[in-house]
């Protein structure tokens, strides 16, 4: 799973500046992990039933990111701080061990958004 977010943060940042990656001292420096990745029920339904339980309808998968951000040429820009975003569904229709990854993928479409949005976008 990082190396899915770390490809898809390289491949924004080539897409939409024109900064070259490079493996050492570089300008721009991103550091991180994936601090934590989790399943909240957020909806409840009703079995309708005395002899069932209720059961949670929607639920919500959570991720969230830690990134250091170090900006060699202008310090004012570096960052230490939390990306995270969710994605709700209904656990009813979808079975979540086949749409699991393409959940994940779009998370993390919208951390590196917020992420680029955080370092460079002010350029």
């Amino acid at each position: 799973m990082s190396n899915l977010f770390t490809e898809g943060l390289k491949d924004y940042f080539q897409q939409n500046t024109s900064l070259t990656i490079i493996d050492n001292e570089g300008h721009l420096q991103f550091d991180g992990y994936i601090d934590n990745y989790t399943l909240t029920p957020v909806g409840a339904g009703a079995s309708g039933r005395s002899d069932q339980v209720d059961y949670a309808q929607l639920t919500r998968i959570t991720i969230v990111v830690y990134a250091t951000y170090t900006n060699v040429i202008d310090d004012t820009f570096n960052y230490e701080k939390r990306f995270s975003f969710f994605k709700d569904f209904d656990q009813e229709e979808v079975d979540l061990s086949s749409v699991e990854e393409e959940f994940v993928e779009e998370i993390f479409d919208q951390i590196i958004i917020d992420m680029f949005n955080e370092s460079v976008a002010n350029w």
